[in-house]
């Protein structure tokens, strides 16, 4: 089973896809954050395997929430979601720390699919 912890600060976003995720019988949703500050203190407390980050959020945002989660929690892995399809922000994120990267645009297959490579260890 996938530990994942969801992070968007839209509460119907947020639920709607812990809902899908939880569909899938290998993903288990560990927690749902509202915040880069929240995010922070529960992968910290819940330890996740997986984060799925929003970026654009009130507060520290996603950006400085992967890098401070990144510095505390070693073993969880971050699957950065976002609106934004630009190749140099994308590389910005992986840069701060970020395993993976998926656009909200995508199905949702797609980001079950990016949640268990990056699972595997891989990119």
């Amino acid at each position: 089973m996938i530990d994942v912890l969801v992070v968007d600060d839209h509460d119907l976003i947020r639920a709607g896809i812990a809902r899908m995720l939880e569909d899938d019988g290998a993903i288990q949703v560990v927690g749902e954050a509202a915040s880069g500050e929240d995010a922070v203190t529960m992968a910290r407390d819940l330890a996740p395997s997986i984060i799925l980050m929003d970026m654009k959020m009130p507060g520290i945002g996603g950006l400085e929430a992967t890098r401070r989660i990144r510095s505390a929690c070693r073993n969880s892995k971050i699957v950065v979601l976002s609106g934004c399809t630009d190749t140099p922000f994308a590389q910005r994120v992986l840069s701060a720390g970020a395993t993976g990267y998926v656009s909200k645009s995508s199905h949702i297959s797609e980001i079950i699919k990016a949640i268990k490579i990056v699972d595997l260890g891989e990119r």
